[in-house]
């Protein structure tokens, strides 16, 4: 059962940004639109999860009769034995949001630390290291798009 509305949600989840790619900005050198490949992507995942819940449906019926009124209670306890996960799903979704205005610098240094923190160890020495990897993840990508591929990540309109 949990599978089926995991899989709703991210269908939902796709849905929304399948229409926001098709608001992206085109220019003359994309034929098809800056949005094209983000949709086809986002499509082919949309599928994905329709095949999943296809799948599915007919064991979550089955455990839905089964369980019946002790079915929200194993749902809960579903939720909380993936908390490491969820959690991890709401840090990318706060990560993306706070680019815009952090920018892709900060916003992923942000993200990458928090993220090995949470997963990491808490000593002065995972510490350290969280925080050279996350450093060196946030910069270096930064550096590589610019230099070698002259794809300029957004700076943050909080530095603008």
């Amino acid at each position: 059962m949990l599978q089926v509305l995991f899989n709703l949600a991210l269908l939902v989840a796709f849905l929304l940004l399948f229409r926001v790619a098709a608001d992206l900005p085109s220019s003359r050198w994309e034929p098809l639109g800056a949005g094209s490949f983000p949709q086809l992507v986002l499509a082919v995942l949309m599928v994905l999860n329709l095949v999943m819940i296809a799948i599915n449906l007919r064991a979550a019926g089955a455990e839905l009769r089964r369980h019946g009124p002790n079915m929200g209670r194993i749902v809960w306890d579903s939720l909380q034995s993936s908390g490491l996960v969820i959690v991890t799903f709401v840090l990318f979704g706060l990560y993306m949001l706070s680019i815009r205005q952090l920018g892709f610098v900060a916003a992923t240094f942000l993200f990458v630390l928090v993220l090995q923190l949470l997963l990491g160890r808490r000593t002065l020495r995972g510490v350290a290291l969280a925080l050279v990897i996350a450093g060196v993840t946030a910069f270096g990508v930064d550096y590589i798009f610019a230099t070698y591929f002259r794809v300029f990540l957004p700076p943050g309109q909080l530095w603008i």
